[in-house]
């Protein structure tokens, strides 16, 4: 579902795309954690759709949500 939720992002279908994402979020908390690569994925891909749907405060926060752990845990 991850990679149609990218496809109707692609497609312009921004509605589609935040409600599949935000499903596979959901889907990627509740499986992998918080922290796993999968989620952190997700979670840029529905930030993108957040921006490109004009809410970039939300969109901020997510970005900088994933980059703190990102560097938390990459370095």
């Amino acid at each position: 579902m991850y990679k149609l939720g990218c496809t109707f992002q692609d497609q312009g279908k921004h509605a589609e795309a935040e409600e599949t994402l935000q499903q596979v979020t959901k889907g990627h908390q509740r499986v992998y954690g918080q922290e796993h690569s999968n989620t952190l994925t997700s979670l840029f891909h529905l930030a993108a759709v957040f921006y490109l749907t004009g809410r970039s405060l939300k969109a901020e926060e997510i970005y900088r949500g994933v980059l703190k752990v990102v560097e938390r845990l990459y370095g």
